[in-house]
This record gives C-alpha cells, structure tokens and sequence, in this order.
C-alpha cells in the first residue's frame, strides 16, 4: 500500500499550481481540487411564458399603485352625500351651501385589505371678529388614514366626505388646505387642495 501513497503524493505534486488537467494523470486531482458547483435554490424558480402571461396585469397593477378614479375624482364637490357638482381641487369663497372633499380611487386589485392605505390631512384657519374689532386666528388640524380596497371596474373606492364644508360658516371666515396622500410603486403621489368660505351669523 505505501508505493500507492508515494505514487498519490507524486501525482499531488505534479499536478499543483501549473497543472494541465487535460492530460489523463492530472484529471482526478484537478477534479477533486475544483469547488462543486452550487446546488439550485429553492427560491429560484422559472417563470414560463403561460406564467408570465398571467402575472404580468398583476405586476402593471401593482406598478400603478392607487390612482384617481377619473378626472373629477378627487376634489371639491357641491352636495354632502354625493357629489353633485363638482368644483375641482380649489374652492375659493364658496357660495352659500353644502359641500364636501372627496376622493374615488381606482385600487389595484391584488393584496388584503390594509395593503393599500391613503392617508388625509386638512388645516382651516378661522378668523373670529372680537367685539373691539380685532381679529382672532384659530387653527385646527385633521388627519386620517383610510384602508382601501378594489371595488371593481365600474366604480372606485368612495371616500366621501373626507371633509365636510359649510358656507358660510358660523365660527367664522375660514381658510382651508387639503392633502391626500396615496401609494404608489415609487412612492407617494401627493394631491393638494384649498377651500374659503366667508362668516356667517352666529347662532343665538
């Protein structure tokens, strides 16, 4: 058996460093010197065309993220329920009235509910005429988050009233901003909004 180990030790030595694994002697050394190559993972799967076919929507929708439900979709609208006329994102010095912000959102027709999630947030500003003349400032902040869902092709995701407007308004002349904020692929896509309504007569 030692000749086989002298003869093992020599083929080692031979075929080290500058070795030429094409020649027949070096071919098991070489072989057991190389790496073995790395096992598949599991996670690394092969999509086929049909696959891809199907998955392909999916991935647009999710790319697209939450968007407006069409052109007056998110805004200003006359009426409290539903939206009877719509005013667009800005609403100065509102006629007497009735009115709200709200937002019809297309949502992506993939994940649970809580995967999309908007979020609201609105600042008014009411100036209070004192009794000597003078002017007060009052301003108050609201913010809200909402949980949206696909609802279908024909109609979005109603969120109305996100705020409700009255003109006038009895606490005072009012100077009013809005944001809604909505996810999307890259990020958030912002859309800003202001409303005014003058004072109105106080309640006795």
């Amino acid at each position: 058996m030692r000749p086989v180990v002298v003869l093992s030790l020599s083929l080692l030595a031979a075929c080290g460093g500058d070795a030429e694994c094409g020649t027949a002697e070096c071919e098991a050394v070489c072989a057991a010197a190389e790496p073995p190559p790395p096992a598949p993972s599991a996670n690394a799967l092969e999509v086929s065309d049909f696959e891809r076919g199907l998955l392909q929507p999916l991935l647009t929708e999710m790319r697209a993220g939450v968007r407006p439900f069409g052109d007056d979709a998110i805004g200003i609208c006359r009426g409290r329920k539903e939206c009877e006329e719509f005013l667009g994102s800005q609403g100065q010095d509102l006629p007497a009235g009735e009115y709200m912000v709200r937002a019809e959102l297309r949502v992506p027709d993939v994940g649970e509910l809580g995967t999309w999630v908007v979020s609201f947030e609105s600042k008014c500003t009411t100036f209070h005429q004192r009794a000597d003349g003078s002017e007060e400032e009052k301003v108050r902040d609201y913010a809200r988050e909402y949980k949206v869902r696909y609802t279908g092709e024909q109609r979005g995701y109603r969120l109305q009233p996100l705020r409700t407007i009255d003109s006038p308004s009895k606490t005072g002349r009012q100077e009013c901003t809005y944001v809604l904020k909505v996810p999307t692929a890259d990020g958030e896509q912002v859309y800003e909004g202001a409303w005014s309504v003058s004072a109105g007569e106080a309640s006795p």
